[in-house]
């Protein structure tokens, strides 16, 4: 329980972007463990309020069946229809249509049991974030004349992830946030400066050169499966 009161409070303190909570976690013995374990306690955090907010909007939803049978019901008043269902076979392609567009719905529609998945899905999405950052921001850190290990550059930047935080409103139905990307990177800005003890500007930098590095990796490996997929789809018709 202390773990996980600990990593929170650390996260609520690196919200406000101040120096203290990133150098405590810096100075600690094992930056890089603590940053592990605070980024899978706010993964199931998270899921658990994405969880609580399924479930009340689950809860005040209307039920879906009622909507597509009020839908349905309209639509046959309307002047078109008798013309279409004069047709059967036009009638009968024309509710395949509408119940595949109805089964899509029921499939998409906020659920409890959907959300079950993110107790898994959503630490690992965190974990895997922040190692991929802090393995491509260290060594650009240390180019700009860096200090840090890359434990306390992982150490740290795990608080980036504290604008996360906000999401916890999502157990209110139908809330949405914006800004989140940019408080990350300010976070991010304040990871790599106490980590490393840069200069503002240098800090900047080293964040602006990551994501444009991650950036271009994302869009190498979306060129390649592209490539890959074309070659399947090229090798599947010419073999047919």
């Amino acid at each position: 329980m202390s773990a996980i009161t600990d990593s929170l409070a650390l996260l609520w303190e690196a919200l406000f972007l101040q120096p203290q909570p990133y150098e405590a976690i810096r100075d600690r013995k094992n930056p890089a463990g603590k940053g592990a374990v605070i980024l899978i306690v706010l993964g199931l955090v998270l899921a658990l309020a994405s969880l609580v907010g399924a479930v009340l909007t689950w809860a005040s939803s209307p039920d879906l069946t009622a909507i597509k049978d009020a839908v349905l019901s309209n639509l046959q008043q309307m002047t078109w229809w008798p013309l279409m269902a004069a047709n059967s076979q036009v009638e009968a392609t024309w509710f395949q249509i509408w119940d595949t567009i109805w089964s899509i719905m029921s499939f998409v529609r906020p659920s409890p049991i959907n959300n079950l998945a993110g107790f898994i899905t959503r630490p690992l999405l965190l974990l895997l974030s922040w190692f991929v950052f802090g393995l491509v921001a260290h060594p650009i850190a240390r180019l700009f004349g860096g200090r840090g290990s890359f434990g306390q550059t992982l150490g740290t930047t795990s608080l980036a992830a504290a604008p996360e935080m906000l999401g916890l409103l999502s157990f209110v139905p139908y809330v949405a946030l914006a800004g989140i990307g940019i408080w990350t990177l300010l976070a991010r800005y304040m990871a790599v400066r106490v980590a490393h003890d840069l200069s503002w500007g240098r800090a900047v930098w080293v964040v602006i050169l990551t994501m444009l590095v991650l950036f271009l990796l994302g869009l190498l490996l979306i060129v390649a499966a592209a490539g890959a997929i074309g070659a399947a789809l090229n090798a599947r018709f010419m073999g047919g």
